[in-house]
């Protein structure tokens, strides 16, 4: 197992360790047991408190998937996919979380996280074709908007004839949380192209040239691809994951009043195991990124 990949998974198994020890209760003078005490609703700040340990949960998944597909033989186009994932769910986690917003405002994130859920969650139902029912899903959608309306974090609103429940605050793209809150918009885009296909980014980061001018079909001249995966591209693969779970994870602790000790040093021994000069944003180039704008 290569250096890089060593440190992930050294750098989860060490998280992991500290996370059970410290428990999941916020201290009794830490920022989170305020909003719980003081907020007119104390549900709705439990409830963004689990969204993102849920979501923190599916980042800490995909980095032990990374670490998979990093484990020989290895592949070249899964670990992208798996860091993107890793990168995403850690962003939100950490939006989600974040100790610089206020009580109203980490409720509106919350309840934005949730209607955008559902109204994807509409979107498949439908696309369906009926086999999916609709009915729980739009009761839920429902009873969103009337609990904003209530808390006062939405207006009614009508166009043309219909009337409607609009959240002061709406979700905002995965790419735009990505870029508040770790401003790794480049990085999340490039792995975003290679996730989407684009060529000029498989071709780049997930494939190497290996002969040149061959006949590859009757009168077309070209070149041979392969498989493969540059070490440095490992490198700045699971430093991304690393930072991402260690952004999350260290807002949390802030939130709940928690010892960040354990995790910074946990963070700065796996990152010490990976050559600094080995994990920029590997260099790309070409027709565009991916994201989703």
């Amino acid at each position: 197992m290569l250096a890089p990949v060593i440190a992930l998974q050294d750098y989860i198994d060490q998280t992991k360790i500290i996370l059970n020890a410290q428990g999941d209760q916020p201290t009794p003078s830490s920022q989170a047991a305020f909003e719980l005490a003081n907020f007119p609703r104390r549900e709705s700040i439990a409830t963004a408190y689990t969204q993102a340990i849920t979501v923190f949960e599916a980042a800490a998944d995909y980095s032990m998937a990374l670490v998979e597909t990093l484990t020989e033989p290895g592949l070249s186009f899964a670990p992208w996919l798996c860091a993107r994932s890793v990168v995403e769910s850690g962003a939100v986690a950490t939006w989600l979380w974040d100790t610089k917003i206020n009580t109203r405002q980490r409720v509106q994130r919350s309840l934005a996280f949730r209607h955008e859920g559902l109204l994807q969650q509409m979107k498949l139902a439908r696309a369906s074709r009926g086999y999916l029912d609709q009915t729980k899903t739009k009761k839920r959608l429902e009873d969103v908007e009337l609990l904003a309306l209530e808390l006062g974090m939405a207006t009614k609103k009508e166009k043309k004839g219909i009337k409607r429940i609009v959240l002061e605050v709406e979700m905002p793209s995965v790419t735009q949380v990505i870029s508040d809150v770790f401003q790794k918009e480049e990085d999340y885009r490039m792995l975003s192209a290679i996730v989407h296909g684009h060529h000029w980014a498989i071709q780049a980061f997930a494939l190497r040239l290996v002969k040149e001018g061959q006949d590859i079909f009757p009168g077309v001249k070209g070149g041979y691809l392969e498989k493969h995966l540059e070490y440095s591209h490992i490198s700045f693969l699971c430093v991304e994951a690393i930072a991402s779970l260690s952004h999350a994870v260290l807002m949390k602790f802030k939130l709940f009043g928690l010892d960040i000790r354990p995790l910074v040093f946990a963070y700065n021994e796996a990152i010490g195991q990976i050559d600094v000069s080995q994990h920029q944003a590997p260099a790309g180039g070409g027709e565009g990124g991916g994201g989703d704008d």
